[in-house]
Formats: C-alpha cells, sequence, structure tokens
C-alpha cells in the first residue's frame, strides 16, 4: 500500500517542488515525539470550509439528471463520504510565504517545516493505507464544473474528484495533499487519524517564524536535535536584515 498514484490527483510541473506545512510549537511538538501525521476528516475541515466536498451547481444539476437521483440523496452520498476520507494539507510553494505565517503564526509563535514532493510520497512507506496525494484545483462553484478546462476531463462519479477541488477564492492556499479513504469508518464518527511516518524522510529542514523569540527558537532547536538529528533549523528569512 502506502503512496500510490491516483488519476484525478494533479501532480506539480515541477518533480522536486517544496512542501510547507505551518504549525504551532503543540503541533510540533506531537509531530516529534509521536512520529504521526494528523490527518482531520472531510467533515472536520468542512467547518471551516463549507465548500470541502461540495458540488458546483452545474455538476450537480448534470449528475442529478444522469443519476435520475434526488438532491437530498446526493447531499447524503456527500455527508457520508466526509466522514470516511481524511486529508494532510500542505502549501506548495518554491519559498516560504509570509502570507502563511501571518495566517497560521500570527503571535510569531510558529514553525514551518518543509519538504519536497518526492520525500513526502517516501514518509508513508510504511502505512498499511493508499495514501493518494497532488495539487488541490480551484474553481468557481457557480459557474465552472470539475475539469471543465482540462482537455482529459474526468467524469464526476469518483468520490475523490468532490475532494481536490476547493473554491478560487482560496487559491492563495497553493494547497496539496494527501488523502486517505477508510470505508470501514463506523459512528461515532472520528476527526480525524493519525498516520505513522518516517519523520527522517518527511522532515528536510524546520524554519522558526519571523520575529520569534529567542527563547522560543532555542526550544525548537533542542526538540529537533533530540528527533531529527543532523535536519537543518534555522530562522525565517524575514529575519534576514536588510542591506540598507
Amino acid at each position: 500500500m502506502a503512496y500510490k498514484a491516483h488519476r484525478v490527483f494533479k501532480q506539480p510541473e515541477e518533480p522536486f517542488g517544496l512542501l510547507w506545512r505551518y504549525m504551532d510549537f503543540p503541533k510540533f511538538f506531537w509531530l516529534m515525539k509521536t512520529h504521526k501525521l494528523f490527518f482531520p476528516s472531510v467533515h472536520t475541515l468542512r467547518q471551516a470550509d463549507r465548500f470541502e466536498n461540495s458540488l458546483p451547481k452545474k455538476e450537480l444539476i448534470i449528475h442529478k439528471a444522469a443519476l435520475g437521483q434526488k438532491l437530498e440523496s446526493i447531499r447524503a452520498s456527500h455527508e457520508e463520504w466526509s466522514h470516511r476520507f481524511f486529508t494532510s494539507c500542505w502549501h506548495y510553494n518554491k519559498t516560504e510565504s509570509i502570507a502563511m505565517w501571518k495566517l497560521y503564526a500570527p503571535t510569531g509563535f510558529g514553525i514551518a517545516i518543509q519538504t519536497t514532493v518526492p520525500e513526502f510520497r517516501g514518509s508513508f512507506d510504511h502505512v498499511t493505507d493508499d495514501v493518494f496525494a497532488g495539487l488541490v484545483q480551484y474553481i468557481d462553484y457557480e459557474t465552472e464544473r470539475f475539469y471543465e478546462n482540462d482537455p482529459e476531463g474526468y467524469e464526476y462519479l469518483n468520490s475523490l474528484v468532490a475532494i481536490v477541488h476547493k473554491k478560487d477564492t482560496l487559491e492563495h492556499e497553493h494547497e496539496f495533499r494527501a488523502v486517505i479513504g477508510r470505508a470501514d469508518v463506523t459512528k461515532p464518527h472520528p476527526e480525524g487519524i493519525e498516520v505513522p511516518i518516517s519523520l527522517q524522510s518527511l522532515v528536510q529542514r524546520v524554519v522558526v517564524s519571523p520575529q520569534a523569540p529567542n527563547w522560543f527558537a532555542d526550544a525548537v532547536f533542542a526538540l529537533g536535535n533530540e528527533h531529527i538529528p543532523g535536519t537543518p533549523i534555522c530562522h525565517s528569512i524575514d529575519d534576514v536584515t536588510p542591506t540598507l
């Protein structure tokens, strides 16, 4: 099992592109101590973005007619699957993002994990689940369909398609997400799952947020050196003093 390619997951043009995960210290501490990534359920993510795992208007109209299903039945199916799919969301960018720092570490007490696409995939080598991963596609849910401008196009009738699309107003996220599906999930539905990973493979660099106090940086250095010895740990590039 472990990482598997899947046709609905678009891959970055740069095969060794950088991935970033911004977090606070408690989440960094938990990652270092457990060697696990937390994958929240899609249902949990919908608390922050109600368009998660939803259908564009045009898509709904077309497939409602094709399937002969009532609107309530389609919505019920999506609601059920939102409890059975779990995701880990990363920022795809060639450098760190000050916007992401402000979003995820507004008080200055944050950490960013940097990895590459291949190393990210490789960190799941010993996971018993199938792990799919790729770039999120951003569309206008009022006027567009899934893959409307993609010459290869795919039928909507795949439960993963809605999970790899988000509203275009969130395009600044440049999200790369990993997805795990578990059909055997029973009630009460979990908020997420803990997925064991190869920490040494996953974490290629650790960056401390801009303007972080020295004592905070020292704590990050100490914890990182204990669990991922040899991995570079540094301050944000925004901490560099201008030459003029």
